[in-house]
């Protein structure tokens, strides 16, 4: 097993200490990853339930990423009741926040999302001080679902009036994003917008996630790391 001697975490506050974003070729490849990783997981029935910067190994000199902490996996069974109570806060899913028993892998996708959008911002998106402020501050940025997206995020939950009374408009990733980081593109943000949405079945994942046209520049043969150090292999699904 190869040495990943740093998380994604540790490599963030570096450059949040000199003031600096992560340079925007190493989010698209750790983020990639992070996607390919769960893909893979996701088609072997498992999925990992606490997906965060933390638990995210890598190697800068080689821009490898591995998932790591497997603490809170669990085989997936189609209509299982699980617990609610799972992922670290800040990248909880809505439908865990609203303690939906009978989620699916997808709640890993949502994470994954919250960390790209936390790498290009420097700033945990959405900072909730307990799980009801956390699903406020998911509905600041992303809007109030409607009922048919509630339907289709957590189907035979009642919903709290108050929650169903809010009035935010849907998220302009791409406005949220350059406030803090001129280098994000439509392109960006609409893989954003695909990610982080309530409706569970309709979030960017697997496939159709790794060859968004957000991974475009890596898949370019003259795309190189700091130093002229050659990509890892992009690996897919089917590895």
């Amino acid at each position: 097993m190869d040495l990943m001697p740093s998380t994604v975490a540790h490599e963030q506050s570096r450059y949040i200490d000199k003031g600096k974003i992560m340079p925007l070729l190493y989010t698209k490849l750790f983020i990639y990853q992070t996607f390919a990783g769960l893909a893979y997981m996701e088609k072997l029935l498992y999925f990992h339930r606490d997906v965060k910067p933390e638990n995210l190994l890598v190697c800068m000199s080689s821009g490898r990423l591995k998932i790591g902490d497997f603490g809170s996996a669990k085989n997936y069974k189609h209509g299982a009741k699980l617990s609610s109570y799972q992922v670290t806060r800040y990248y909880r899913a809505p439908e865990l926040c609203l303690k939906f028993n009978y989620y699916d892998p997808t709640v890993d996708v949502w994470a994954a999302g919250c960390i790209l959008a936390e790498l290009l911002t420097n700033r945990i998106i959405f900072y909730g001080a307990n799980n009801r402020d956390q699903i406020f501050k998911i509905l600041r940025i992303c809007g109030t679902p409607t009922i048919a997206q509630l339907s289709q995020c957590v189907p035979g939950v009642a919903v709290e009036d108050e929650i169903l009374a809010t009035n935010f408009p849907q998220a302009d990733w791409l406005k949220i994003i350059r406030r803090y980081n001129k280098s994000i593109t439509p392109v960006g943000a609409d893989f954003l917008h695909k990610v982080l949405r309530y409706e569970r079945a309709l979030r960017l994942r697997g496939d159709e996630a790794l060859k968004h046209a957000f991974f475009d520049s890596l898949r370019n043969p003259a795309c190189r790391l700091a130093g002229g150090t050659s990509l890892p292999p992009l690996i897919g699904i089917n590895c």
